[in-house]
């Protein structure tokens, strides 16, 4: 089974988005940007979540071909998230 994680999020900045997280060992800050009233200073949240699911889906590929020994010399993944009335939609 897979590993409990945490992430801690902190307003951090002067700017009304600006957002510093802390996740197993890593730290990194998040924004909006400025069309959003951000400062894009750092990834958006949506743009974290189509990063997410690309490193998932490539990881899940790598390990798939390392269990049934596959060659398989990169794996690239390109994620769109396109938000609407309807709700956010991401596209592999």
């Amino acid at each position: 089974m897979g590993h409990i994680s945490t992430a801690v999020v902190r307003e951090a900045g002067t700017s009304t988005f600006y957002n510093a997280v802390e996740t197993e060992g890593h730290t990194f800050v998040m924004d909006e940007p400025e069309s959003m009233g951000g400062t894009n200073i750092g990834p958006a949240p949506f743009s974290l979540i189509a990063a997410a699911l690309g490193a998932c889906t490539n990881m899940t590929l790598r390990m798939y071909a390392d269990l049934k020994q596959l060659p398989l010399d990169e794996v690239d993944t390109e994620v769109t998230h396109s938000p609407s009335a309807e709700g956010h939609h991401f596209q592999r």
